[in-house]
């Protein structure tokens, strides 16, 4: 999807490179030398999808190899406040991050979130993070379809669900499509600040619409499963 996408942007070929590792890689020091070989070019950045424990090794091998976000940047797909406290270590600062939600995204709803989060855990530097809103919102919006149902019956309940809308701590007020059941939300890019902070450097002005299936595959839709 990522290639399909640089592509309409005229960036295919020798300008791109893929790496890809298998759970029980271990070699993070030539995989970062391989990076670095390729950012000779000038204008490098990296698209990073790995998650778990392997931002760890990742970024530690960043570290150690004197890479930084002003030499070559990246943007990490699985990276939120949770996982950033266990980074920092590794000068995470200016690095960015694409998510649905970031804590210090500025609004009232989002304060009076984080707000009753944080006196609810007893924790007042307690943070918030993008899974925390959209299990907030999964379940705010069952309820929701439960009561206008009135009932718990599956096929109803997922009846009442289409287009549904509902403010978010976000402060959006999200909807979930009536077709897909994907939710139109919007998209935040953050970047990782010296105070172990994500903030906000880009924030869509309103709700991205979902594509379940993207047109960037060069097909229409999935294949069918016999």
């Amino acid at each position: 999807m990522i290639k399909g996408y640089l592509a309409s942007l005229g960036i295919v070929d020798e300008l791109i490179t893929e790496l890809y590792v298998g759970p029980a890689f271990a070699d993070w020091s030539a995989l970062v030398g391989d990076i670095r070989r390729f950012a000779k070019r000038g204008q490098v950045a990296v698209i990073a999808t790995i998650t778990g424990d392997a931002n760890l090794q990742f970024f530690r091998e960043l570290a150690q190899q004197r890479v930084t976000a002003d030499t070559i940047p990246v943007m990490s797909l699985s990276i939120n406040e949770a996982e950033l406290p266990a980074l920092m270590r590794y000068d995470m600062v200016g690095h960015l991050v694409a998510w649905n939600y970031l804590h210090a995204f500025d609004r009232r709803e989002n304060r009076d979130f984080i707000g009753a989060w944080r006196r609810f855990t007893g924790q007042p530097k307690a943070m918030t993070n993008d899974s925390m809103e959209a299990t907030w919102i999964g379940f705010h919006l069952w309820c929701e379809a439960v009561e206008a149902a009135g009932t718990v019956e599956l096929e109803k309940v997922r009846a009442a669900l289409g287009g549904r809308q509902i403010a978010a701590p976000s402060g959006f007020t999200v909807k979930m499509d009536g077709k897909s059941h994907h939710l139109y939300k919007p998209v935040m890019i953050g970047r990782i600040s010296k105070d172990r902070l994500i903030l906000p450097v880009s924030v869509t002005d309103g709700l991205v619409p979902p594509e379940p299936w993207s047109r960037r595959l060069g097909v229409s839709k999935p294949a069918k499963v016999a």
